[in-house]
C-alpha cells in the first residue's frame, strides 16, 4: 500500500495540546511522585499544590482528583492552553472538585497568598528564565508562598545528548482502541535546533508527522538557558531555601519499584539523563 503524501500544516490548540499530553505527559504519576518527594522529605499530607507554567494545568485536575480536601493553584501567563484545559480537564471534574482548582493567568514571578505545601514546574518549563536574576526573583516568589514544611519540585534534564546539535528523538505511537486499534497514529519528533555553550542557550522544537500524512512541523518551540543542577542548587539556596536533594532517573527500578532514586551521585554514562531538584523550605 501506498504511503500517505506528507503535507505541512499548522495544527489547531485541539490537535497540538493533545498530542503533547499523550506523547509528553503523565499526570497521575507526577502526582504520585510529588506525594512521595513531600512525605521523604518530612512532610505528612500535602494538600495544597501550586503548578507553575502550568499549561493545561492537567497536573492540577489530577492532584484534586486525588484526595477530597486537595487543592490546587494552576499559574501560566498563556491563554490558549488554560483554555484547553478548562475544556478538557476542569470540565471533567465534578463541580466539587472544580472549586478547588484556581486558575491564575500570571506571571510565575508574581507573589501569590501563602499557604502552599508543594511547588512544582514539570517538562523543564523554568528553563525560560534565562538570567540568574529572573531566575531567583521567580525562586524567592515560590519560597515565600510556601508552608513551613513546604516544597519545591523542579524537573530537569540535562547531559551530552541534550545539547548535541544535530540531534533528534522519534517516537512512533499506535492507536490504543477503537477500530484502529494496533495501527500506526502519528509519529513524535523532539529536535534539537540549536546551542551555544558559552549562554548554554538552546533551541529546541516539537513536530507531529500523523500517519494520515499531516506533518505539523514545529508544533511547540522552546529557547531555553540549559541550566545545570548545581547552579540551580545554588539559587535555591541564595532564595532562602534550607536544603535540596537530587532524585535521578535511573536505568531499572529499586527494591520498592521507583525509578526515581534520591541519590548524591548522577550516573556518569548517562547521555541524556532526567532528574528532580527537591527543595524544603
Amino acid at each position: 500500500m501506498a504511503s500517505k503524501k506528507t503535507k505541512i500544516c499548522t495544527p489547531t490548540d485541539e490537535i497540538r495540546y493533545s498530542l503533547y499530553e499523550h506523547s509528553v505527559q503523565d499526570a497521575p504519576e507526577q502526582v504520585r511522585l510529588f506525594d512521595r518527594f513531600y512525605r521523604e522529605l518530612g512532610g505528612e499530607e500535602p494538600q495544597i499544590l501550586r503548578e507553575d507554567f502550568a499549561g493545561t494545568f492537567w497536573i492540577s485536575c489530577e492532584w484534586v482528583k486525588s484526595g477530597e480536601r486537595r487543592q490546587a493553584v494552576a499559574i501560566d501567563n498563556s491563554d490558549s492552553p488554560l483554555e484547553y484545559g478548562k475544556a478538557h480537564h476542569l470540565a471533567e471534574l465534578d463541580k466539587q472538585q472544580q472549586e478547588r482548582v484556581a486558575i491564575l493567568k500570571q506571571d510565575v514571578r508574581e507573589r501569590i497568598q501563602p499557604g502552599i505545601d508543594i511547588a512544582a514546574v514539570c517538562n523543564f518549563s523554568f528553563f525560560g528564565l534565562k538570567s540568574r536574576k529572573d531566575f531567583l526573583e521567580y525562586l524567592r516568589s515560590v519560597h515565600a508562598s510556601l508552608r513551613g514544611d513546604g516544597i519545591m519540585i523542579l524537573e530537569m534534564v540535562g547531559g551530552p545528548g541534550f545539547i548535541r546539535i544535530p540531534e533528534k528523538e522519534t517516537r512512533t505511537y499506535r492507536h490504543e482502541s477503537g477500530d484502529r486499534k494496533g495501527k500506526k497514529w502519528y509519529t513524535y519528533r523532539w529536535i534539537h535546533k540549536s546551542f551555544d555553550p558559552i549562554s548554554r542557550n538552546g533551541v529546541y522544537s516539537i513536530e507531529f508527522q500523523m500517519a494520515s500524512g499531516e506533518r505539523y512541523k514545529d508544533s511547540f518551540v522552546y529557547d531555553w538557558r540549559v541550566w545545570t543542577i548545581p547552579e540551580v542548587r545554588d539559587c535555591l539556596e541564595d532564595a532562602g531555601f534550607s536544603t535540596s536533594v537530587v532524585y535521578w532517573e535511573m536505568d531499572d527500578e529499586d527494591d520498592e519499584g521507583e525509578v526515581f532514586c534520591q541519590t548524591d551521585k548522577g550516573l556518569d554514562d548517562d547521555d541524556t539523563w532526567l532528574c528532580y531538584v527537591v527543595a524544603k523550605k
